[in-house]
């Protein structure tokens, strides 16, 4: 049955009383069964926008652990190895760094002629973070 003839059905029906009953027999059912579906679906909406919450949390956690981890280097030529760099310049700063010491060093950035890009050092523990930073001033 399409749209309009259904819509016809129902008029002529719901013209006298015992059709309007009738209809309103067959139609409670079907209103209470789509009540229950739309209370169910707005439950499940409402966990998962709590596990949507939740996981955006940890995922802010996790880059914050990452971030208290990295360090930003700037003013390395481009034609030098990154990693041995950064373990030199530890070295001329009195700081312990071994390439075990280190996650991650990768150039950042644009590639420009007239400027290097800058290096993240990203280090294994924030312990390793802290005396570099400490430092820093000697450079």
């Amino acid at each position: 049955m399409d749209g309009a003839t259904f819509k016809a059905f129902f008029i002529e029906t719901m013209k006298d009383e015992a059709g309007a009953e009738a209809m309103r027999s067959v139609m409670k059912p079907l209103v209470e069964a789509n009540a229950t579906n739309i209370d169910k679906l707005i439950t499940l909406c409402s966990k998962q926008h709590q596990q949507i919450q939740k996981l955006e949390q940890e995922v802010d956690e996790l880059q914050q652990q990452a971030r208290n981890k990295t360090l930003m280097i700037s003013g390395l030529a481009e034609d030098i190895d990154a990693e041995k760099a950064v373990i030199d310049i530890c070295k001329k700063i009195s700081v312990n760094l071994h390439p075990e010491h280190i996650d991650s060093v990768m150039r950042v950035g644009k590639k420009d002629d007239n400027r290097p890009r800058n290096i993240m050092l990203t280090v294994t523990t924030h312990r390793k973070k802290i005396p570099i930073l400490k430092e820093k001033k000697i450079l």
